[in-house]
């Protein structure tokens, strides 16, 4: 048996998702991280993705492509979020076509708004870039990926999210821009791509006290390490938790891979 309780159970890293599905819906975390569900796929999450490409690939960071201007990069936009709706219907996924057309129809502006935003603040220093902090409490790093990192007199993170709702930064964020902070020791900023059809915006927000939300993040992986602590085996772990399927995070492919887990019917 290793000491260390994350590998034990195949995990070799932490996330900053893994930390807030964590603390939102624990059991979902559960059953992804110890017995493989697979993520479930929305329409709201494909647009951020495609929005973000789109900025990388305006400034020509994005990995085999060229540097395109914005008009180019509006039309591949809505040609890639089609795509990916098409893709995830074939394979199987469960996909509302309502949600799908909801968010279509708001691409172009999605995209607009961001490559102005960033354009405005120049090219970016590093796109898409790799992070990796220690802390005490876990044996495992936390890794993920910063979205934009502007060198300068000021080192500066930025993240960029997309909402349909008018921005309110959760302590979710909060705690993954911390995460960026720590590791890159730069100021973080999450730049909300606000739309709707009453509303088109950008509205920046700075994280002023992104250390007292490292500090959350630390005591959220005691309560993760707690957890694993109880037993080698996974099914063990989980069999201690209840999943509530009301919660919105739930999609219906992770309901039915579920109620396998717990047996409900």
């Amino acid at each position: 048996m290793k000491d260390n309780v994350f590998e034990n159970h195949g995990i070799a890293s932490v996330s900053p998702s893994s930390i807030n599905l964590f603390v939102d819906n624990t059991p979902k975390w559960a059953a992804k991280y110890l017995l493989g569900m697979p993520q479930g796929q929305k329409p709201v999450f494909w647009r951020g993705d495609v929005i973000d490409k789109s900025c990388g690939r305006f400034f020509g960071m994005l990995e085999d492509q060229e540097q395109m201007n914005k008009e180019d990069c509006i039309a591949i936009a809505g040609e890639q979020y089609l795509g990916l709706a098409k893709k995830y219907e074939e394979d199987g996924l469960e996909i509302d076509p309502d949600d799908v057309t909801k968010e279509a129809q708001h691409i172009d502006t999605y995209v607009e708004l961001a490559i102005d935003h960033y354009a405005a603040l120049g090219t970016p220093t590093e796109y898409q870039k790799p992070i990796e902090t220690l802390v005490e409490q876990c044996p495992v790093p936390l890794t993920g990926y910063l979205d934009f990192l502007y060198d300068g007199d000021v080192r500066v993170v930025r993240d960029l999210k997309t909402t349909g709702r008018k921005p309110d930064m959760r302590s979710s964020v909060r705690r993954q821009l911390a995460v960026y902070a720590q590791a890159e020791q730069a100021y973080p900023i999450v730049d909300y791509v606000y739309v709707n059809s009453r509303a088109r915006e950008v509205v920046s927000m700075e994280v002023t006290d992104w250390e007292a939300h490292m500090m959350d993040v630390r005591r959220i992986l005691l309560s993760m390490k707690n957890l694993l602590s109880v037993s080698n085996d996974a099914k063990e772990i989980v069999g201690l938790l209840y999943p509530d399927y009301e919660k919105w995070s739930w999609d219906s492919d992770e309901i039915a891979y579920a109620k396998n887990i717990w047996s409900i019917k």
